[in-house]
């Protein structure tokens, strides 16, 4: 409480880490004062602490949804300011599966969810590296997501979830997103590259079924997915088996 009190004198003072009352209050997690101090309409939302931290950005983060909807519905706070790494409300929301949030930055507050970070990573890049399906699936539906962003590394957030395996959401950003299986990283990898290489099975399967899926793509060292699989993947047959069965669908 003491470090809301060096600051409560006004609501838009900082202390020696640039936090108003407003943002310490959410950080020590003192929810009902930082909602308080939100209905007086005195405190600026939008104020940034030495590390580009709003109130909004710290609810998001740590799971606050009633004091999320209070700072976008009642003091009118900008979704779409960004940290000293670039990180929005929705990045951190989107990071740490905080699906309502999510929610409520996209239909309430119209977040932007295209916003990339430092590190050139978008909301659902994030989303689809990390495995949460519901909220890849909220930012496609809801927000019109743009899945063919790619992050400072060249990743998108099909290549992400195929690399870890995420078969269900490969399968939505695919079959719904219509993402483009071809698009190639820095390094010149593709989803199904990435899939083989890890022994992600399932993940190579279902991409080989599709038509547009080129197996023949080379990476930056002159790999294709067929070669990744045999350097990297034991027992390697589970994954040469979807290739065969293709060339074999072809054949016919």
């Amino acid at each position: 409480m003491n470090r809301i009190a060096q600051v409560a004198e006004s609501e838009n003072l900082v202390n020696a880490n640039s936090r108003t009352a407003v943002i310490e209050a959410v950080r020590d997690r003192h929810l009902e004062i930082a909602k308080s101090l939100i209905a007086n309409k005195e405190a600026d939302p939008n104020i940034q602490d030495r590390y580009g931290n709003t109130a909004l950005i710290r609810a998001a983060h740590h799971g606050h949804l009633d004091l999320v909807k209070s700072l976008i519905i009642d003091a009118k706070a900008d979704p779409n300011m960004q940290t000293n790494h670039g990180d929005t409300a929705l990045i951190k929301a989107a990071h740490h599966c905080h699906l309502d949030i999510v929610k409520s930055l996209i239909i309430d507050a119209k977040a932007d969810p295209n916003i990339q970070s430092s590190h050139g990573n978008t909301a659902l890049i994030l989303a689809a590296l990390h495995g949460y399906f519901v909220i890849v699936k909220s930012l496609i539906i809801d927000a019109k997501a743009d899945p063919h962003i790619k992050s400072c590394i060249g990743f998108t957030a099909l290549t992400s979830a195929a690399r870890h395996g995420h078969l269900d959401i490969v399968k939505f950003l695919v079959m719904d997103a219509k993402a483009d299986p071809n698009m190639q990283s820095k390094g010149g990898n593709t989803a199904l590259i990435l899939a083989a290489r890890s022994g992600n099975f399932r993940v190579v399967k279902l991409l080989c079924s599709l038509p547009d899926t080129d197996t023949d793509i080379q990476n930056k060292n002159g790999r294709t997915a067929l070669s990744e699989a045999f350097r990297h993947v034991r027992p390697w047959w589970r994954i040469i088996s979807s290739f065969l069965a293709i060339e074999a669908g072809a054949a016919e």
